[in-house]
């Protein structure tokens, strides 16, 4: 049995990164079918994978069906994100000072929380744009001065964190940055740590 780490892997709009995977030699799968007179298959998909990734073979339809890929972008980004760094105007407004701001993440529902109060957001994600866009619709009464009912953005999620660049007038971001006449929010958000 071969085993190893596939860098890259799309299936259908699911990109999936460094999949570990152990897949008998092809050979001997191929022999062990025709042994049997099934029909030789293309290839194998593991249950695992399908199963992390909210997919499913349909037997009676003979179909495979992904999850979207909004809800898995949205299931990486599950939990509560404290702010390491805040920008506006091209200017850091965080720096050495404790998180003021924080986000959490449950599905399409986003609390934020930030120096001027709490506010309930709805979620919608695109993470098949280049780059990814995030756009929040408020749930609730306004609780702050900072917490508008629209945020416009795009988002990244890195290694070694979570990016948002939003903007309160409608105005989607281009790039992780901001400029002395916008509007533009950047956050560089980190994992809440375990209390």
């Amino acid at each position: 049995m071969l085993r190893g780490t596939v860098p890259a892997l799309a299936v259908g709009p699911v990109a999936l990164k460094d999949v570990r995977v152990g897949m008998p030699e092809w050979p001997e799968l191929k022999a062990a079918y025709k042994a049997r007179a099934w029909p030789v298959p293309d290839g194998i998909l593991g249950h695992d994978l399908l199963a992390t990734y909210g997919a499913f073979i349909d037997v009676g339809d003979l179909a495979l069906y992904l999850a979207d890929p909004a809800d898995v972008a949205l299931g990486e980004v599950r939990g509560v994100w404290v702010a390491a760094h805040v920008e506006r105007g091209g200017k850091a407004s965080s720096a050495g000072k404790p998180p003021e701001w924080a986000f959490e993440f449950a599905g399409d529902r986003l609390t934020v929380r930030a120096p001027g109060g709490t506010r309930a957001y709805r979620v919608k994600a695109s993470p098949t744009t280049e780059p990814m866009t995030l756009d929040l619709e408020a749930a609730g009464p306004a609780a702050g001065p900072d917490l508008p009912d629209r945020w416009t953005g795009i988002y990244l999620f890195a290694a070694d964190g979570l990016y948002l660049c939003l903007s309160p007038d409608g105005r989607r971001p281009a790039a992780f940055e901001t400029g002395a006449a916008d509007q533009f929010v950047l956050f560089a958000l980190a994992p809440e740590p375990v209390k």
